[in-house]
């Protein structure tokens, strides 16, 4: 990359109305290599995103070694459970290994749920503030 290239740093694509086919974009975008220098991926307020989306999202996306902040809340009146994906956003960490920050406003999560967060902190030797 040249010295005069831009790098993705940010991306906010709040309150967009996103769908799985964005989302589907979005893993095809990374694997492209286009998000290799994304610090920070506001998805919030995208309520319109199903539970399989995001499960796929989690298992497919890539390249994205330098992101340290990740934030998919819902809107405030909107609660939903992350039964669907909550295992295979863990199982995925690993390709995230500048990850600090995982913000997650709304989701509903069960005191097992909580526990594998709180695990996952502990057997990995990480510190991922979960925000919920």
């Amino acid at each position: 990359m040249s010295q005069n290239s831009t790098r993705l740093r940010v991306l906010k694509l709040c309150s967009c109305n996103l769908t799985g086919q964005d989302l589907e974009s979005l893993v095809s975008v990374s694997h492209a290599g286009f998000l290799e220098n994304l610090e920070d991926l506001d998805l919030i307020y995208n309520n319109t995103v199903d539970d399989q989306s995001w499960a796929m999202f989690f298992q497919e996306i890539s390249g994205l070694k330098e992101l340290s902040e990740l934030d998919i809340g819902l809107r405030p009146l909107t609660h939903r459970a992350c039964d669907p994906w909550i295992t295979i956003f863990l199982d995925s960490l690993v390709r995230f290994p500048s990850l600090t920050e995982f913000r997650m406003h709304h989701w509903v999560l069960s005191a097992s749920q909580r526990k594998l967060l709180e695990t996952f902190n502990r057997d990995s030797k990480r510190n991922i503030l979960f925000h919920y």
